[in-house]
């Protein structure tokens, strides 16, 4: 098959389309986010880079207690203007996401923005030799907890009486290239980030008329995480990104200016500026979807989409 691909310049690092002081400057304010998954890696930055932007509450989220006071700590002396709120939360556990939601809600915080960037890899072995319980571990933090905040997040919004013209809230799922690669002793990673891909989808359709777009994004080959400090001595060359493109890139992803990706999967090395100019032909050709190769995408009928959106 033939290479294909829309964007054809590529970034490691954050630049200016991104950047907190130029491209989206002001991105957040007045919002308020949460940031699953935020004691390290990935989501610490993306506590940062939405506190940065001007958001006005940045609620932050973890299983790890001591992680996420460093990181209300950072937050907090840098941008002293923006609310922090660290509650310790194991995401795949539906009571620890019902009281983390609670406790958002007694703060008197209506969220704008949910970010989904937890993950783990605790089964590292082919599927004829896994830890069946290992590998299902895996299932719950990078599928459940997802859908269980998603939920959360969903059924803490008011439905509008009329539908809204343009999202004005946004769920950033962190997906993975891994979705769409098969790499060695990774059948526990790459199935379900492709299963958070579809989910992304489903979630995108069923929130339009609450106004929340819904997209999923891999976030670059970043070092310093839980999960690649865990990988194979020959993945590392690859982790070549910064922890903060991928923060900033899920800040855009964030701002109405992404809504037609809702539904859809990026790449934080992408030129997102670039990107824009296929916009049109993304929505026309139904791309950056997860399908069957060699098969037409089929339209679903107009009748069982409204009632997709009417859920």
């Amino acid at each position: 098959m033939a290479e294909f691909s829309l964007v054809q310049s590529q970034y490691h690092d954050v630049y200016p389309f991104i950047s907190a002081s130029s491209g989206l400057a002001n991105a957040s304010t007045s919002r308020s986010v949460l940031v699953v998954g935020a004691g390290s890696g990935i989501g610490k930055a993306a506590a940062v880079a939405f506190a940065q932007t001007g958001a006005t509450n940045v609620i932050i989220a973890g299983r790890r207690v001591a992680n996420l006071q460093v990181v209300k700590d950072l937050v907090n002396s840098s941008f002293p203007k923006t609310n922090v709120l660290a509650v310790p939360c194991d995401a795949a556990d539906t009571a620890s996401v019902d009281k983390l939601f609670a406790e958002i809600a007694a703060a008197d915080i209506t969220l704008d923005v949910l970010v989904n960037s937890q993950g783990t890899v605790r089964s590292k072995a082919s599927l004829r030799n896994s830890d069946p319980e290992e590998w299902w571990a895996d299932w719950q933090v990078m599928v459940k907890s997802p859908y269980l905040t998603t939920r959360a997040f969903l059924r803490s919004l008011a439905i509008p009486e009329e539908r809204p013209a343009t999202p004005t809230r946004a769920i950033v799922n962190l997906s993975s290239i891994g979705s769409n690669l098969i790499l060695p002793e990774a059948t526990s990673y790459g199935a379900p980030k492709t299963a958070l891909n579809r989910l992304t989808e489903y979630a995108a359709a069923e929130a339009t008329r609450l106004g929340v777009q819904v997209i999923a994004y891999h976030p670059g080959g970043v070092a310093d995480t839980d999960i690649t400090s865990l990988s194979a001595d020959f993945m590392k060359a690859f982790y070549v990104d910064t922890p903060e493109l991928a923060a900033l890139t899920a800040v855009y992803l964030s701002t109405p200016k992404a809504s037609y990706l809702s539904g859809r999967y990026v790449d934080a090395t992408w030129n997102l500026e670039e990107l824009e100019q296929f916009k049109e032909k993304i929505l026309k050709e139904d791309l950056l979807k997860t399908a069957v190769l060699g098969e037409s995408r089929r339209k679903m009928p107009q009748q069982i989409q409204d009632m997709v959106e009417q859920l």
